[in-house]
């Protein structure tokens, strides 16, 4: 299930053309001036690659192509007391540093090092060096004449900012937040909060993701030698750890219990959003990305930004390579197909080195070409653009002839301050002039203010769910069980609405228990465990039978085990100083598949009993067929079980008959026969139990 559900964050990113005018080979073939470029394309390629670290420094909506003549104001972090030319950015680390200062000037951050001198005679010049002083991370020396007020960037940590760091309080937005404005040429942007005022990291500002449709002033339109305009976007901005921030922050939202697996199973150093230490992510923990996704639903925000029916929609095809979320920018597309027969705009991800394997940490390589000289770009006719077409929303041309055209998105960024303008601004208020669509602290009333700590907002799963306990009504034989804790009757459901199924419900007992000693009175298969997933019950066994652990010499009596849960731990654990290598039990102890456990209503997952089986078998509607449990094959499929078939298949149970053989289940297996030796590999399929309606009263019977 791991490989199913935890897969890359990356797969979000899936690239196809960039924003690109096509245009047939044999209609646009002209170099009008012999291969040199034009003094209004030099321009443009100058402006290009100004905007490329300029619209990183100052506000985005300060872009514009007409710049060499005129000046502007620095907006990058914060400004340092007593100064007007230095600018303070709270990272927590000097990785980060690193990587900030790379994602300004595009360049690879493994060569930022010690130090790193950016120069272009376009842009002017960036030094970054890392101090020694213990007194800031590192220092950038900047010298471009259009930004004659930013002359450093210091990067310092929360406690090298001293008195001037907030460390207290809730800021007003927060991570997924949606806020929006109307544009003075009458279009509704709608921004997502990509990386939240993160105040116990001692981050004041907020930085916003938009995929809204482009402000005229980010349009060239460029009529080509064949008669057709096209329209390129251009001068939006290069910080490629945004866009990959806004991609975290989707599938974080999608899936949240996968998000936080690849956070946690990441280098030691690994930061959520490049920005939140693994210390502090328990702020932002997979129940607040619950509460979120809740939130975005109801609103229907998704279909509102994305113009998709519901945010999970992304869900269903985060990990398609053809049909997952494109984000482009700048001209770019990033491209993450593992094959690629495009030639044009095209950019290729790669995985670092071992320290950099998990989904969100991975090498960007430089792309190679850029929206500058549309004129010159040739390639088979795809699709052409309809003169004067408003294409720079949503829908751009397909990728080949055969398939259908799926949606891009044009990314752009801006921080709370660029969007606040002249407006002042703190954290801990919104912004004027901007409409709340979404907003955390608002939905979940959540006192912002410097006197309510960020301790206190940290969610937790009873607050997640206001009702921890199940009722009779909510769950029937079928049923899917869900990641999220809950039961839905259908899988469009179980993946739109309660982050995807993991179990299907096969016994209710009513007032029987179906675990001795314990008030668990439902059992549910796991549903995502592969035929080949095997295992060998026991080894290392020489030393004796596991404690505690009762010994059933015959069938009969070892339907009469319903203790799957606790010999599971117990086995698992290598029954104490016995040092016995469980394999089965452990595999499903350890399983990877994270279930809301609903304040204790959920067990974890376990390795079936024999009467455990049994119980489920004939919940789901089996037989007894001479002595032994019979299913049939279409009420398997029905029931989105086909690992049970074909009757050959085995798979182990908890339940021992002595010291070199344990029990196991077979379809149509007569009950005689289905014991074997402990040191074979057989098939394993976990089960979780669970507590519904007044829970389980009386000890469980043999059916």
């Amino acid at each position: 299930m791991k490989k199913m559900m935890n897969f890359a964050l990356t797969a979000l990113l899936v690239g196809g053309l960039s924003l690109v005018v096509t245009s047939c080979k044999d209609d646009d073939k002209s170099d009008n001036n012999g291969g040199q470029a034009t003094a209004e394309e030099q321009a443009a390629e100058d402006a290009n690659t100004f905007w490329s670290v300029a619209a990183n420094l100052v506000s985005p909506f300060d872009v514009t192509a007409e710049y060499k003549n005129k000046t502007f104001e620095p907006t990058i972090g914060e400004a340092e007391q007593g100064s007007t030319t230095v600018r303070v950015v709270t990272v927590p680390d000097v990785e980060a540093a690193a990587n900030h200062f790379a994602a300004l000037v595009a360049a690879d951050a493994q060569t930022v090092n010690t130090t790193y001198t950016y120069q272009n005679d376009a842009v002017g010049t960036l030094t970054y060096t890392k101090s020694t002083d213990g007194k800031s991370l590192a220092k950038v020396d900047v010298s471009i004449t259009q930004i004659p007020h930013l002359q450093q960037i210091v990067y310092k940590t929360v406690e090298q900012m001293g008195t001037n760091a907030v460390t207290d309080g809730v800021p007003y937005y927060s991570f997924g937040d949606v806020i929006s404005r109307t544009r003075a040429d009458g279009v509704k942007e709608y921004w997502m909060c990509i990386q939240a005022p993160f105040t116990k990291q001692g981050e004041t500002n907020a930085v916003w993701a938009t995929v809204s449709q482009l402000p005229k002033e980010n349009i060239w339109s460029y009529t080509a030698s064949n008669g057709y305009t096209y329209q390129v976007p251009y001068n939006i901005g290069t910080n490629e750890q945004y866009m990959k921030d806004l991609a975290e922050m989707l599938y974080a939202i999608t899936s949240p219990g996968a998000w936080l697996r690849n956070l946690e199973e990441g280098p030691a150093n690994m930061k959520a959003f490049n920005l939140v230490t693994k210390q502090n992510v328990k702020y932002i923990n997979q129940w607040f990305w619950m509460r979120v996704l809740k939130a975005w639903q109801a609103k229907n925000l998704a279909q509102t930004i994305f113009g998709v029916d519901d945010v999970n929609s992304f869900g269903n095809t985060l990990g398609d390579q053809d049909n997952g979320l494109k984000l482009l920018y700048k001209g770019y597309s990033w491209w993450t197909k593992s094959s690629n027969n495009l030639s044009l705009y095209e950019a290729s991800i790669a995985k670092g080195d071992g320290n950099e394997a998990n989904a969100r940490h991975v090498t960007w390589k430089e792309v190679k070409k850029n929206v500058i000289k549309p004129e010159k770009i040739e390639m088979n006719c795809v699709t052409q653009l309809k003169n004067g077409t408003q294409w720079i929303n949503k829908d751009f041309f397909p990728e080949h002839y055969d398939k259908i055209a799926t949606p891009r998105y044009i990314f752009r960024y801006a921080t709370t301050r660029q969007l606040a303008g002249t407006t002042a601004f703190e954290s801990m208020d919104n912004i004027n002039g901007i409409k709340d669509e979404y907003v955390y602290t608002k939905e979940y009333n959540i006192t912002v203010g410097s006197r309510q700590k960020m301790d206190n907002t940290i969610v937790k799963q009873e607050d997640y769910l206001a009702d921890g306990a199940i009722s009779a009504d909510e769950v029937k034989v079928g049923y899917y069980l869900c990641a999220d804790g809950r039961f839905c009757e259908t899988l469009e459901d179980a993946n739109l609405n309660h982050s995807g199924p993991v179990a299907i419900v096969a016994y209710l007992g009513g007032n029987k228990r179906v675990e001795s000693g314990k008030n668990f009175n439902g059992l549910a298969i796991n549903m995502w465990t592969r035929s080949e997933t095997k295992f060998e019950w026991g080894s290392n066994l020489e030393s004796g039978n596991c404690p505690n652990l009762k010994v059933y010499a015959n069938y009969a009596d070892a339907k009469k085990d319903f203790s799957g849960i606790a010999a599971t731990e117990s086995l698992a654990a290598g029954c104490g100083n016995l040092n016995h290598l469980h394999s089965a039990a452990k595999y499903c102890n350890n399983l990877e598949l994270t279930v809301n456990k609903r304040s204790g209503s959920i067990s974890n997952w376990f390795l079936p009993s024999i009467g455990q089986w049994n119980l489920a078998i004939l919940g789901l509607g089996g037989t007894v067929e001479d002595d032994a449990l019979a299913i049939t094959e279409a009420r398997l499929t029905t029931m989105n079980l086909p690992v049970l078939y074909p009757a050959e298949n085995m798979f182990w149970s908890s339940t021992i008959k002595n010291a070199e053989q344990a029990y196991y289940f077979s379809n149509y297996k007569p009950f005689d026969e289905s014991f074997n030796s402990n040191r074979i590999e057989l098939q394993v399929l976990p089960f979780i139990a669970f507590k519904y309606g007044n829970g389980g009263t009386e000890e469980p019977t043999a059916n």
